[in-house]
């Protein structure tokens, strides 16, 4: 069962995707993606963060997985109790 964290940003990058044909130059910028939420898991694989969470309970919806190589920072806003 999960354990619900520390309230947290991360900051990550994350590819797009150009549709259609074209001849113009590639697009080599990336997306920096910034999302926050509980985080319910923290490895050197990914993070997890959760964006609803019930107080006093491991229950909760709306998890993501972020990729650890793709995280840039992690902030927390506020710490478990």
């Amino acid at each position: 069962m999960a354990h619900i964290g520390d309230l947290v940003t991360v900051e990550w990058v994350d590819s797009h995707y150009r549709s259609g044909w074209t001849r113009d130059n590639p697009d080599t910028d990336i997306s920096m993606c910034i999302s926050v939420g509980w985080l319910i898991h923290s490895d050197s694989k990914c993070k997890v963060l959760s964006a609803n969470a019930i107080i006093g309970d491991t229950q909760r919806c709306g998890d993501m997985t972020i990729p650890a190589s793709a995280v840039r920072r992690i902030r927390v806003v506020r710490k478990c109790k």
